[in-house]
């Protein structure tokens, strides 16, 4: 079969592929990096994430120190009341520690707010009010490179590592996910969204 492409899933918003930067030689610091998707955005690197080559299964990854790396995209991916969203990521957590991997949200109570994360035990949630958000989380210390894929139904907040289900939540409300916080990859957006989490950089590789 041919090879399988992100744009071949209907809805896509947002697409990010380390093995489609152009232009860099290895260990170069990243200055933007533009979603692939239709949409386009372009997210701003901040402190240089790193661009590495022949890393994983002889492809490139954008590796991040876990001290002051990550890309801001701003606030987008504001899809409203749809039927959820589905998240995955292919990437590697280098030490086992906390880190944002990519979340659109802030450090605390807010509506609308989606992240990908390890917070002591790697979870995805999904904020429909201003309340508790829905989150599934399951423990791992994982320092190789995975996949973990995230899905927000109307039922459920589900979590998935390797193809495997790890964890599952109920989700009891019709979800809108728009809000005013900014997209960040590579790290987790503060209290007020003006800059990451102290402690929730990635340290590790995104492909």
């Amino acid at each position: 079969p041919p090879a399988f492409s992100p744009t071949q899933l209907s809805g896509l918003n947002f697409w990010l592929d380390a093995s489609q930067l152009t232009g860099l030689t290895n260990g170069q610091a990243l200055t933007t990096w533009t979603d692939k998707s239709a949409n386009a955005y372009v997210g701003t690197a901040v402190a240089g994430p790193t661009y590495q080559t022949n890393v994983l299964n002889s492809l490139p990854i954008v590796r991040f120190n876990g001290t002051s790396q990550y890309v801001d995209f701003g606030n987008v991916v504001n899809i409203g009341t749809s039927l959820g969203i589905s998240v995955f990521n292919v990437f590697k957590n280098s030490t086992g520690g906390n880190g944002g991997i990519i979340a659109k949200s802030i450090s605390g109570p807010g509506a609308g707010r989606w992240a990908m994360i390890r917070d002591t035990t790697m979870q995805y949630f999904v904020s429909i009010d201003a309340g508790a958000p829905a989150t599934a989380s399951f423990a791992d210390a994982t320092t190789t490179a995975q996949i973990v894929d995230c899905v927000c139904d109307r039922s459920t907040v589900t979590i998935y590592q390797n193809c495997n289900l790890r964890a599952s939540t109920l989700n009891v409300s019709f979800i809108s996910l728009s809000n005013g916080y900014p997209l960040y990859v590579g790290a987790y957006p503060n209290g007020s969204g003006t800059g990451p989490q102290s402690g929730l950089y990635l340290n590790g590789d995104i492909a």
